[in-house]
């Protein structure tokens, strides 16, 4: 049986390889909390949503995007943040979070785990952060003999104008979330608690107090 903290350590692998599909991909290492210092200034954010088709492959999901984003958005404006939606902002926030079954990532054919998040070209400056995988991992077998599971996945990018450029400066993934077992892990049914976790998250990267 497949220990849970395998299960997450394969999936932690979706945020930080590259499919070979996308070799052109420059795959970013995460920047950790403590170098990020975020000061007050205007913010957009976007949310991305997914989950995984019978075969594995990736399908957007536009339902429920609306009510994360104006969580977030009020979240930050309560910390002081100004919200701009049109226009040069100081930080732009993408936030992909999608509901996934370790089983259904993985491809039996070539034994590699990985799917793919087209951004859909409305926000070009994180196409070098692709959420992917093409790793083996001697986890797969286990997964694919162990028991069914659903997990909740999350990855935030930020940019932000500095020194006149415009940079990635925040990359990070938080620990994926155990959800309970559902047939297809739908994000309708698995993502009951994903607002509320996405927005803690966001906060703790823009509240000074918060982060270690």
């Amino acid at each position: 049986m497949l220990k849970e903290s395998a299960i997450v350590k394969l999936i932690t692998f979706i945020f930080l390889l590259t499919l070979a599909g996308c070799a052109s991909h420059e795959v970013k290492p995460a920047v950790p909390m403590t170098i990020f210092n975020p000061k007050s200034g205007s913010f957009n954010v976007k949310v991305v949503l997914f989950q995984l088709n019978n075969d594995g492959s990736v399908q957007r999901l536009e339902s429920g995007i609306v009510p994360m984003e104006q969580n977030i958005i009020s979240a930050l404006q309560g910390l002081g943040y100004h919200y701009n939606p049109d226009g040069n902002v100081d930080y732009l926030i993408e936030a992909r979070i999608g509901s996934i079954s370790p089983k259904q990532a993985v491809a039996e054919s070539s034994e590699t785990v990985g799917f793919a998040v087209d951004d859909g070209g409305d926000w070009p400056f994180f196409d070098d952060y692709p959420v992917i995988v093409s790793e083996w991992s001697p986890e797969i077998q286990r997964i694919k003999s162990g028991p069914d599971s659903c997990f909740i996945t999350t990855q935030v990018l930020i940019k932000a104008d500095e020194d006149q450029r415009d940079i990635v400066v925040y990359h990070g993934t938080p620990r994926p979330l155990e959800v309970p077992f559902v047939l297809g892990c739908p994000f309708s049914e698995c993502g009951q608690g994903a607002n509320k976790n996405l927005t803690d998250y966001i906060l703790s990267i823009f509240t000074t107090a918060t982060r270690n």
